[in-house]
């Protein structure tokens, strides 16, 4: 799965408009990184197993992703001038919130199977 995440959001990227690309990553993946990895982090912590090197990943990404995250959203607007470009910006948030969609229901399956055991 996580193979086929990567090669069909690279794959996104490669053969997209550039709007298309920019609402991939920055609509719909830089955007919604913080509401997604905050809980992880709170959960983490109140688990309290992991060592914080273990976690730190999702740390980073909250702090670096915010930036990213911002001027990502510069350029969505720069490109939103143009009828075109904002089909094209909906389409890319769209198809990689749909890859992270269904990534997450597999990670979520996956997890379910190990916790009974399956």
């Amino acid at each position: 799965e996580v193979v086929c995440w990567r090669e069909s959001f690279y794959n996104l990227l490669v053969t997209g408009s550039p709007a298309e690309a920019i609402g991939a990553i920055g609509l719909g993946t830089e955007n919604i990184v913080n509401s997604i990895y905050k809980p992880i982090i709170r959960a983490i912590n109140r688990l309290g197993t992991l060592e914080r090197r273990d976690y730190v990943f999702f740390e980073l990404h909250c702090e670096v992703d915010e930036d990213h995250h911002e001027a990502l959203l510069g350029i969505a607007r720069d490109l939103a001038d143009s009828p075109l470009n904002r089909i094209d910006l909906r389409k890319g948030m769209l198809k990689a919130l749909g890859l992270r969609s269904r990534f997450w229901d597999w990670m979520h399956d996956r997890a379910k199977k190990r916790s009974t055991g399956s």
